[in-house]
């Protein structure tokens, strides 16, 4: 799952930057928020490669991020019942981050 800070890195790294709008809803006082993000791609015929190599060059600082968001825990405003759920999900965030950057690091980049 990529949050609105994930894309943010990996435009970072991008050719061709796309725009971005993001929406965030709470459904209930407390509870998990819901993102919603819509990229435009200033170029779409190039769009999926450059998006590809950046998000490979991108996938060590995104990991980086989702540890120090596990580290820093739920935020303080998020209801009890909710926030073991929220360090489980943070914490599958980070092996799935970190999966990613091993699987990616040998990989060539794409032409």
């Amino acid at each position: 799952m990529w949050g609105v800070e994930d894309f943010e890195i990996i435009k970072s790294y991008m050719q061709n930057p796309f725009q971005m709008e993001s929406f965030i809803e709470y459904t209930e006082e407390g509870k998990w928020p819901l993102e919603t993000i819509a990229l435009r791609p200033s170029n779409l015929g190039i769009f999926k490669d450059d998006l590809t190599i950046a998000i490979s060059s991108a996938l060590p600082e995104i990991s980086r991020r989702w540890i120090k968001k596990l580290d820093q825990g739920p935020p303080q405003e998020m209801n009890q019942a909710i926030q073991s759920r929220y360090r489980a999900f943070l914490i599958a965030q980070v092996a799935a981050a970190s999966l990613w950057v091993e699987v990616n690091k040998n990989k060539e980049p794409i032409n």
